[in-house]
């Protein structure tokens, strides 16, 4: 194949973008003569049309034209360029998948690795129904009755199971006109249904047997309530409605002309999450906005934070928003506590997001202003004994996210360091129980714009 199609974070070098191709070199290859460089793949090519017309001269004549100055190469001169191959597979690309939605970031040697687990990758459909993969509508992927009756159905069978055969179905009793569940019913009136069950382990598509009125008369009793059967709460039970009995009782209680006791608990509902949306609209309306280009980020509770980042590996914690400026780009910081990309597992990820602001129409694009990220050391003493961690970076005006944002602020990629700070770093030191980063549970990270350097 070609030269590499991924897309790199940084601009690759020219002397690792192939001639014939116009990619960066797979497999790069030199010419040891004139000191060319060319895809492997795309210079083998040339030199199969330049021997078509005298297969003998394959043997005879190993030799082959330089496509860049025509001179004739011996075959033996070409060489593998090892030095550019490591170059071009240490460059950082995204995942092929970020269309898809992938975040993923490494470098070029680890890509095939990363496609292997990739959850945005398309696969063949596990249940071998022939089609990519549909995981939650694949008709032949084995799922759990809804009704909870403990089989599992073929997606495709599971609406004719949930009417016709499943035990847990509701039915219509014939002599009262209410509804019970199948074996509910069935174990009142028929004492050999539980016996049948075992020896079936899912139940038949036929009509239910034919039960003797004797015996669902006895069963059906003040309008359907069945004897033995568990009290059932009102469906108002959300809102704090505590009342509790049979089915018939329930339905009159639902039933009650007056419904005045339901009208309370809704409107008392109601009231308290007005008081508790206007709360929440108050601290958002106080909520200070940085117009500086300097924010510092207060991460509480730290260790519970790295657990669920740990259970749940794309759990992303986002910052406020903050501006460089009045007027300012809008940016926002984020964050993987148990990593992103080739930092997954062991180290702290830290990302800044460029965000569609107020401002923008009188702003400079694209984005140039270099940002500085640090994690701050919380030891006592004076500012100038704390060694805080600092990474920093100017953006690639060539590169396309940091062009003008869009107005869909959830589309914003971030840009910055998946391998920013070891977890090392961030567990006590020695006998104590803190260490210099990470003090009573909290970390602090501060993101700073930059001047530019042109400024």
């Amino acid at each position: 194949m070609p030269g590499y199609t991924y897309f790199f974070v940084d601009s690759v070098p020219k002397q690792c973008i192939c001639p014939i191709c116009k990619l960066p070199m797979q497999a790069p290859v030199v010419l040891t003569s004139c000191q060319h460089v060319f895809c492997d793949s795309c210079l083998r090519p040339r030199h199969r049309r330049g021997h078509s017309h005298n297969r003998a001269s394959l043997d005879l004549d190993s030799s082959l034209m330089c496509p860049l100055d025509e001179q004739r190469v011996d075959s033996r001169n070409v060489k593998s360029s090892v030095e550019l191959s490591n170059q071009i597979e240490n460059c950082m690309v995204r995942c092929p998948q970020e269309p898809q939605g992938c975040r993923w970031v490494d470098i070029v040697r680890n890509v095939p690795s990363h496609l292997e687990t990739c959850r945005y990758v398309a696969v063949l459909c596990p249940q071998n129904c022939g089609d990519m993969k549909h995981e939650g509508t694949c008709p032949d992927e084995q799922v759990w009755c809804e009704n909870k009756c403990g089989l599992r159905i073929p997606r495709r069978k599971l609406a004719r199971h949930a009417e016709h055969e499943c035990v847990k179905r509701e039915v219509g009793c014939s002599f009262c006109r209410k509804r019970f569940l199948f074996d509910t019913l069935q174990r009142r009136v028929n004492p050999q249904f539980n016996s049948q069950r075992r020896q079936q382990p899912e139940a038949s598509a036929e009509a239910p047997p034919p039960v003797p009125r004797r015996a669902a008369s006895a069963e059906c009793l003040d309008g359907g309530r069945v004897r033995g059967a568990p009290p059932i709460d009102c469906p108002l039970k959300w809102c704090g409605c505590q009342f509790k009995g049979d089915r018939a009782s329930v339905d009159r209680h639902q039933r009650d002309p007056g419904g005045a006791h339901h009208v309370t608990l809704l409107a008392e509902l109601a009231r308290a999450q007005r008081r508790e949306l206007d709360s929440l609209k108050r601290q958002l309306r106080h909520l200070p906005l940085v117009h500086s280009g300097r924010l510092v980020w207060r991460v509480d509770n730290y260790a519970e934070k790295l657990a669920d980042s740990t259970s749940n590996r794309e759990l992303e914690f986002c910052s406020v928003p903050f501006y460089t400026g009045r007027p300012g780009y809008r940016l926002q910081a984020s964050a993987f506590l148990n990593g992103n990309g080739s930092g997954a597992g062991r180290y702290l990820s830290l990302y800044v997001k460029l965000l569609p602001g107020e401002f923008d129409p009188i702003l400079d694009w694209p984005f140039v202003r270099p940002i500085r990220m640090r994690l701050l050391d919380q030891r006592d003493g004076s500012a100038g004994s704390r060694r805080h961690l600092e990474e920093s970076f100017t953006p690639d005006p060539s590169w396309r996210h940091f062009k003008r944002p869009g107005r869909d602020a959830s589309a914003a990629f971030g840009f910055g360091f998946p391998k920013f700070a070891a977890h090392e770093l961030l567990r006590p030191e020695g006998g104590s129980d803190e260490c210099c980063y990470l003090r009573d549970n909290v970390i602090f990270l501060e993101i700073e714009v930059l001047p530019d350097a042109a400024e």
